[in-house]
């Protein structure tokens, strides 16, 4: 365990994995009650090196299956209403969420949270699962129990950690992200102010919430604004993003989608068109790209084309974009929205 430990320490997962295994073959090989509390908690500290060390080398099943025997264990040795279990239950939940299986993912937390009901439970540990929950539950479309979710854990996570923190950040940054979503402007604008705020002073204004508190508030400008102002407010936002081409791929894909958006809401359709084409051309190069993220870019210039009279290349790339969802039965509304688009401009 010790050897699994210094190799973990030392960012070796490979040899983490190798050493916590020999550990537990030692361990079931020993005479006497390995069922003895030591014993379960011995196993238990080798099966967590070894669940997260194979979370950290991408195997999310012998993660899935070490979590779940370490909460077996847990309850075992605590008790099964022990608020002991509920970290377990987190880390499990994680793992979950990870490989999709999203519905067991909320379980598994609903049922942490009812361990973590007792005064003497972990605030740390409730306000994680908080926080995972609130990305689920937006994941599974209940965006307003997802809001409701993250004030939650941003209130735990005050209490625990003070304001400044930067897990109540992170959170901050969630439930604005949903604000958007339930097209809640106003304060989902307010929240991505403050989030600037914060990382500029706390952090530095390059760095990467820095960056990260740029781009949403102007995405939520190009999108919920109004006026002339809030969306040159957003050309400015991006402008002093552009200039860092360090950023990864993605992100650059979002900064130019994001231009496209407010030079459109600003009649600059040239412009719109030309930011659309820098962020297709950067996805083309990037592996991995979602479809549904070339299909918005390609509807998106196609309205930019449309405001700048090309509507022979506006219609050719609507269509681009249909033959996309065509492919997701879950952009069915996104490709019913265009069709129609379509139809009252043939």
């Amino acid at each position: 365990r010790s050897a699994a430990i210094v190799a973990r320490a030392t960012d070796s997962a490979e040899s983490s994995l190798a050493e916590a295994g020999q550990g537990l073959a030692l361990l079931a090989g020993l005479e006497g009650d390995t069922s003895s509390a030591r014993g379960l908690e011995l196993r238990e500290s080798l099966l967590s090196i070894v669940a997260s060390a194979s979370f950290d080398v991408g195997d999310y099943a012998g993660a899935l299956k070490g979590f779940e025997e370490i909460a077996a264990l847990r309850s075992q040795r605590l008790g099964p209403k022990h608020s002991g279990i509920a970290s377990s239950l987190a880390n499990l939940a994680t793992i979950q969420y990870k490989m999709g299986k999203v519905d067991d993912a909320n379980a598994t937390l609903s049922h942490a949270k009812e361990l973590l009901g007792s005064p003497d439970a972990s605030k740390s540990v409730l306000a994680r699962c908080l926080n995972l929950q609130g990305l689920i539950l937006n994941r599974l479309g209940n965006a307003e129990e997802a809001a409701s979710t993250y004030r939650e854990a941003i209130s735990v996570q005050i209490e625990v950690y003070g304001d400044a923190h930067r897990m109540v950040w992170s959170s901050k940054n969630n439930l604005a992200n949903v604000l958007v979503e339930l097209e809640q402007w106003d304060e989902a604008m307010a929240l991505q102010e403050a989030q600037i705020t914060w990382a500029t002073k706390s952090i530095g204004k390059d760095s990467a919430q820095a960056i990260t508190a740029y781009i949403n508030l102007a995405n939520t400008l190009s999108i919920g604004g109004e006026t002339e102002e809030e969306f040159l407010r957003a050309t400015e936002l991006i402008e002093q993003v552009l200039p860092l081409m360090k950023l990864d791929d993605r992100r650059r894909i979002n900064v130019y989608s994001v231009l496209g958006q407010t030079t459109f809401r600003l009649a600059k359709s040239r412009e719109s068109v030309d930011a659309y084409n820098q962020a297709l051309e950067v996805a083309a190069q990037t592996e991995n790209v979602r479809g549904s993220l070339v299909a918005y870019l390609y509807s998106r210039r196609a309205e930019s084309y449309w405001q700048a009279g090309d509507k022979k290349r506006a219609l050719k790339d609507a269509e681009q974009a249909a033959k996309r969802y065509r492919t997701m039965p879950e952009k069915a509304e996104a490709l019913k929205e265009l069709e129609d688009w379509v139809a009252e401009r043939r």
